[in-house]
């Protein structure tokens, strides 16, 4: 059916978009040369497209944990089976965008690529004047998707029936199964939001305060009576697409509560400055010494010292209100007490916060730490990881921005997760903090290596883990011949510019590597990711 349609596709405007990394697994490094691919690689593909020989691989299926222990499965494609999805999908766009209801209904995803709208969706429903709240999403939304179901709304929202049925063959290839789409791409968004559809028309044709992110759904009403409505008929309707509630999910909440739970975050952030700052103005009261030097740093004209101790002719208090805007604590050290606050309260302890507030609390405020480089994280980071597996990428991603003035001990931290042998971690965790491990290779440890050397020869491991391992051994200069060229020809495709990347990091003292790189040139994508990587 592909053939079909071949001259249609804009293939040089889909290596663009598909640059796009997936919002579910690590930067990788055919992200980054989508957009340079050019005519080469657009001319090969429309030919083996028109000549029937364009099969798309299946995908390398990765589980990323979800807070509780369970998790969803992203799907790895390879960056031409990307291009082809993206300019398929393109084909529908405008169509689609006409029979999607109002942005105010539907708030993410679009036909077209948007920001996520996730605070404007949570507020939505407060701008109606009911008194109670219906929260429900999806379970397992994207790889429930029947493909003969969703070609037959494709057909019937855009009348192409060509490209419908395209896309349902290619996502049966790259699925390995009638149901599912690649979860964290942004195609599957736009099917997916498509999709659900008939039951956003079908709440807001009953009348309801209807709202949808994504599968997650919100529905104002003004009894418990009638926000009970609206969970049965949205269980219909959604077992009429082979869809099912997150019953562990569902509640009808009262409006205040609601309302009081979307505060929080900003309510702490406020009341943490303000205990910062009374405890400074605490401190000069009770310490001169204190007083002094932050008079000194605030360089206060000294008249107003003398005033002040000598004279008694000004108030402490009028000192302290000049001294205020000096007092005040920064967007750091509001994020410290903040973190530290949240992991003495965190879920399993005395006082626990609830695991939203938990989950928001922590992202904010390590977000904040990193921005500001600070250190106040790094000794907790790998009992996080260890403790909240789905926090894994947003730890990550501290201890790299760590790396310039506290590489050794984010190292350290990686690396205590990884060297636990009765702690259980998935490769997509192996995936993050093998890129902590990279960014510091110089510090690793000899047990370290060691431990990334039987991962990347394990036959049994993901090779999510294994290329991950190999491209940190590359770093450290102990990646060996061997491995890499037995793995090329063993490895799914996705993960063949993984092992470029590793081969890249040896280039310099070993001439293996650099023959592979020539190699590996043949490729239109790898030629590129070849000259990005040794660039």
């Amino acid at each position: 059916m592909l053939e079909d349609i071949a001259d249609q596709l804009d293939l040089l405007a889909a290596q663009k978009q598909a640059a796009v990394s997936s919002d579910l697994l690590p930067p990788r490094e055919d992200d980054r040369v989508a957009g340079e691919l050019g005519k080469r690689f657009a001319e090969h593909l429309r030919k083996e497209l028109e000549d029937s020989k364009y099969v798309p691989d299946s995908a390398s299926f990765v589980q990323v944990p979800k807070p509780g222990f369970t998790s969803r499965p992203a799907a790895l494609l390879t960056l031409t089976d990307r291009v082809i999805y993206e300019a398929l999908v393109a084909l529908l766009r405008l169509k689609l965008g006409k029979y999607l209801l109002p942005d105010d209904v539907v708030l993410w995803p679009r036909e077209e690529y948007l920001p996520k709208r996730w605070t404007d969706f949570e507020r939505a429903p407060l701008a109606s004047s009911e008194d109670f709240i219906v929260q429900a999403d999806v379970s397992g939304f994207y790889d429930s998707i029947d493909h003969e179901h969703l070609e037959s709304l494709l057909v019937y929202a855009t009348g192409e029936r060509k490209v419908a049925r395209a896309i349902r063959g290619f996502l049966s290839g790259v699925m390995s199964s009638r149901r599912g789409v690649p979860q964290g791409l942004l195609p599957s968004d736009t099917l997916a939001t498509a999709f659900l559809q008939p039951i956003d028309a079908a709440l807001i044709r009953e009348g309801f305060e209807y709202y949808r992110h994504g599968d997650d759904i919100r529905v104002a009403a003004p009894t418990v009576s009638r926000a009970r409505e609206a969970i049965a008929l949205l269980e219909i309707q959604l077992r009429e697409l082979g869809l099912l509630i997150n019953g562990a999910k569902c509640a009808i909440i009262k409006r205040a509560d609601y309302e009081s739970e979307l505060a929080v975050g900003d309510a702490l952030m406020e009341s943490t400055r303000e205990k910062l700052l009374a405890r400074r103005i605490r401190r000069l009261r009770e310490n001169e010494e204190v007083l002094i030097q932050a008079m000194e740093e605030a360089d206060l004209d000294s008249q107003i010292g003398w005033e002040l101790f000598y004279h008694g002719t000004i108030a402490i208090e009028d000192v302290i209100e000049l001294l205020r805007e000096h007092l005040e604590p920064n967007d750091v050290e509001i994020a410290r007490q903040v973190f530290l606050e949240t992991i003495i309260r965190a879920p399993g302890k005395p006082g626990a916060l609830a695991p939203e507030q938990f989950h928001q609390q922590l992202t904010r405020s390590v977000v904040r730490l990193a921005a500001g480089r600070s250190p106040a994280a790094l000794g907790h980071s790998a009992s996080i990881i260890a403790r909240f597996p789905d926090k894994t990428e947003l730890v990550a991603n501290y201890l790299s921005a760590m790396q310039g003035s506290q590489a050794r001990l984010a190292v350290r931290q990686a690396e205590d997760v990884l060297l636990t042998e009765d702690l259980f971690t998935t490769p997509w965790q192996h995936a993050w903090l093998c890129r902590v491990l990279a960014s510091g290779s110089r510090f690793i440890r000899k047990e370290m290596l060691g431990r990334l050397a039987i991962i990347a020869g394990d036959e049994g491991a993901h090779w999510l883990s294994r290329v991950e391992a190999m491209k940190v051994l590359g770093c450290a200069g102990h990646l060996e011949r061997d491995l890499v060229t037995r793995s090329w020809r063993l490895a799914p495709r996705p993960y063949r510019v993984d092992l470029i990347a590793a081969a890249a990091s040896m280039r310099t003292d070993h001439k293996w590597a650099r023959q592979f790189l020539t190699a590996a040139r043949q490729d239109p994508v790898e030629a590129v990711v070849v000259n990005h990587v040794t660039g």
